[in-house]
C-alpha cells in the first residue's frame, strides 16, 4: 500500500525522520551529559563527600575543577567538595564505614615530550582509586596503595583510548619510561577499556599517585598542610552501612578535626557540617553547565515532533478519504471494525518506524554538531561518549511507537467509519456526503489549530532566544574585543623554575610586540569572561565593618590596561615605576559603587 503512493510515503518518512532524528540526537546528549551511569563496579555504593557551614573559611574554597555538584538546604550556606589530604586520610581510616576510600585532584597539563609540545591532561590520584573504583586493568596493572607512600616509585597508569592514540596500542609500552614535566616516571598498566571517565566531559589521559605532586612541579599543594584543601574523596560504603548512617558517624569526626584540630579552619558558630551524596549526583562536572540547557533542547525538539505528527496526521486524513471505498470493501467482506483500524494503525506504524531508522542514521550528524559546538567554546578538553547505545535505542523506538499511534489514530477511526452500502453503489446522498466531508475537515481544522500554535510556541522560543544573543553580542564587556588574540602558557612544563618565569614574560611581550601588524601586548593571570578569576580577601580600612570583603583578583602586566583597552576613570595605571615591594592596585566600577561609595570613601 505504501509503495503504491510512493510520493506520500517519502514525503512522511522525510518529515518523521527529522522529528524522530532531532529527538534521537538530543537525546544522546542527554544521555551521555545526565544519565549515563559511573562506568565502575557498584556505582550505588559509591558516594562523595561534601561539605556546608554558614560561611565558607577563608582557605578553603570549593573543587577547583568543577567536579562536584553541592547542594545546600540554606541557601545563605556555603557548600563545597574540596578536602585536605591529611583530613582525607582521617576518613579513609574509618574501615567500619568504607570498604574503601579515595582521593583524586585534576586533571592537570603534563608535559610529555619535554619541551612543551605535547600535552596530556593528567590526573592525581591516591593509592586506592582503581581499588576503590573496582576498575582492573587491560594490560599491566593499576596504581596500588604502596604507590602513594613517600619515596615510593613514579609511575603512570594509562587511559586505555589515550594508549591507543599515543602509543598505537602497543603492549611494549608497559614498562616504558616517560618524562612528564620534566620527571622520569615509568607505565605500569593500562585502564581496562570500559572505565571512560569518572566525571561528566573530564578527559583524562593517565593517573598518577598522589605523592608525586612535588615531582610535577606543582608547588601549590602541600600534603600534608591540613588547611590545603583541594581533593574530592570519593568512598565506597560497607554493605550494612547507609547513607545516613555514615554522615552522622562521619560528621563528628569533621567537627573534631575542623573546629578543634591543630590548624582549625572554621568556628563554630559557622554550624560546618559534612554531608554524603550518591556519586552519580555528586559527581556532576558539565552536568551542571548543561543539564538545563539540554533540557530546554528536549523540549523544543519534542514540540517539532508533535508539530510533524500534526501534519502527518492530516496528510493520513486526506489520503483516508480517497480510500473510503477500499475500507468500505473490508468491510463488506466480513473485516471488524478493530481489524480496519489494525491495518491502518500498522501502516502508520511501520512509515514511523522507517522514519525512526533513517532518523537515527542522521542523528549522530546532529549529534557531531552539537557537541562540535560545546567543545569549541571550552578552554579544557572535554570527553563525551556519544555511541548509541541500549537506551538511546529504546527511547527511538518507544518514539517511533508514541509517534506512529499518534498520527495514526485519527485516520484509523476515520477509515473505520466508512459507509459501506452507499460506497459499493457508488452513490452518496448530500446530507451523508456532507456529514462525512464535516468530519474530516473539523479533525483537519483541528490539527491546523494544533500545529499553528505549536509553530507559535517554537518560534516564540527561538525568537526569544535569537534576542537574548543579540543582546548579549551587544554588551559592553569594559574592554576592546576586536581584534585580539588570546594564547596561553605553562612555563613549568618547559622545565623554567619560578625565578625565572617574569624575565620569559617579559622577553615574549618584547618579542611579539616586535611584529608587524602587533599594537599592544601583555599578559594577565587569567583570561576576562572565562569564569577563572581568582577570588580572595581585602581589608578596606575605616569600613563600619571590619570583616574583610571578598573580591575577584586578576593578576596583569605591563600595557594590560592600554592592549585591552579598558578606559581609567580615575587615578592613574599601574606602571612598571611602582618601588619593588609596594602594593597597588585598580578596582572597578562595581567595586568603588559596592564598598567604598555606600561608606562615602574616596579613592586614595
Amino acid at each position: 500500500m505504501l509503495a503504491k503512493s510512493p510520493a506520500f510515503t517519502a514525503i512522511i518518512v522525510l518529515t518523521l525522520a527529522l522529528g524522530i532524528g532531532a529527538n534521537t540526537s538530543i537525546f544522546t546528549l542527554v544521555d551521555a551529559v545526565m544519565l549515563r551511569s559511573i562506568p565502575v563496579r557498584d556505582p550505588q555504593q559509591l558516594v562523595v563527600a561534601q561539605w556546608s557551614a554558614g560561611q565558607g573559611p577563608r582557605n578553603v574554597g570549593t573543587s577547583r575543577f568543577g567536579d562536584c555538584a553541592t547542594s545546600s538546604e540554606n541557601a545563605t550556606s556555603t557548600t563545597g567538595c574540596s578536602w585536605s589530604y591529611p583530613l582525607f586520610q582521617e576518613i579513609q581510616g574509618q574501615k567500619n564505614i568504607f570498604a574503601n576510600a579515595m582521593a583524586f585532584a585534576g586533571p592537570y597539563q603534563m608535559d610529555l615530550s619535554g619541551n612543551g609540545a605535547a600535552i596530556a591532561q593528567g590526573e592525581l590520584v591516591s593509592g586506592s582509586y582503581f581499588q576503590t573504583l573496582g576498575v582492573s586493568s587491560a594490560f599491566g596493572r593499576t596504581l596500588a596503595p604502596d604507590d602513594d607512600k613517600p619515596g615510593a616509585p613514579s609511575v603512570a597508569v594509562l587511559d586505555y583510548a589515550y594508549w591507543q592514540r599515543a602509543f598505537g596500542g602497543s603492549p611494549a609500552a608497559i614498562g616504558r619510561t616517560i618524562r612528564l614535566n620534566n620527571a622520569v616516571f615509568t607505565i605500569v598498566g593500562v585502564a581496562e577499556p570500559s572505565f571512560t571517565r569518572l566525571t561528566p566531559g573530564k578527559s583524562v589521559d593517565l593517573w598518577v599517585s598522589l605523592s608525586q605532586a612535588l615531582s610535577l612541579g606543582l608547588g601549590h599543594i602541600h600534603l600534608a598542610d591540613p588547611t590545603d584543601w583541594w581533593l574530592v574523596v570519593v568512598g565506597r560504603l560497607q554493605p550494612p552501612v547507609s547513607r545516613t548512617q555514615a554522615e552522622a558517624a562521619l560528621d563528628s569526626i569533621f567537627l573534631n578535626e575542623t573546629l578543634r584540630g591543630a590548624k582549625p579552619v572554621w568556628a563554630q558558630a559557622d554550624y560546618p557540617h559534612l554531608s554524603l551524596l550518591p556519586a552519580q549526583q555528586g559527581l556532576a562536572g558539565i552536568r551542571s553547565f548543561y543539564s538545563e540547557p539540554l533540557l530546554l533542547l528536549m523540549v523544543a525538539v519534542g514540540l517539532i515532533l508533535l508539530i510533524a505528527c500534526a501534519n502527518v496526521a492530516g496528510l493520513m486524513l486526506a489520503r483516508a478519504a480517497t480510500r473510503e471505498r477500499e475500507m468500505a470493501v473490508r468491510l463488506a467482506m466480513g473485516a471488524a471494525r478493530r481489524r480496519v483500524i489494525r491495518q491502518l494503525l500498522t501502516e502508520s506504524l511501520l512509515l514511523s518506524f522507517i522514519g525512526a531508522a533513517l532518523g537515527a542514521l542522521l542523528a549522530p550528524l546532529g549529534v557531531s554538531g552539537l557537541a562540535a559546538f560545546f567543545l569549541k567554546n571550552q578552554y579544557f578538553p572535554l570527553q563525551l561518549d556519544l555511541h548509541l547505545d541500549a537506551r538511546v535505542l529504546f527511547f527511538t523506538l518507544g518514539t517511533a511507537l508514541l509517534t506512529g499511534i499518534g498520527f495514526g489514530l485519527a485516520p484509523a477511526f476515520r477509515g473505520s467509519r466508512t459507509s459501506v452500502t452507499s460506497q459499493l453503489k457508488g452513490t452518496t446522498t448530500t446530507a451523508a456526503a456532507s456529514h462525512g466531508r464535516g468530519r474530516i475537515l473539523g479533525l483537519g481544522s483541528a490539527l491546523v489549530v494544533l500545529q499553528a500554535a505549536l509553530s507559535m510556541v517554537v518560534l516564540t522560543g527561538a525568537g526569544l532566544l535569537l534576542r537574548t544573543l543579540d543582546n548579549l553580542r551587544s554588551i559592553d564587556p569594559g574592554f576592546d574585543t576586536r581584534n585580539l588574540m588570546i594564547f596561553d602558557i605553562s612555563p613549568q612544563l618547559a622545565g623554567y623554575k619560578d625565578a625565572q618565569i617574569p624575565a620569559l614574560y617579559v622577553n615574549l611581550q618584547r618579542r611579539i610586540g616586535s611584529l608587524p601588524g602587533v599594537t599592544g601586548v601583555s599578559y594577565s593571570s587569567d583570561a576576562l569572561l572565562d569564569g577563572g578569576l581568582r577570588t580572595g580577601d581585602m581589608n578596606i580600612e575605616g569600613r563600619a565593618d571590619k570583616s574583610p570583603v571578598e573580591v575577584q583578583m586578576l593578576a596583569v602586566g605591563p600595557d594590560y590596561f592600554q592592549t585591552m583597552k579598558i578606559p581609567l576613570l580615575d587615578g592613574r595605571l599601574l606602571t612598571q615605576t611602582d618601588p619593588n615591594g609596594t602594593k597597588r592596585a585598580l578596582v572597578n566600577r562595581a567595586f568603588v559603587t559596592k564598598f567604598l561609595i555606600k561608606e562615602r570613601f574616596v579613592l586614595g
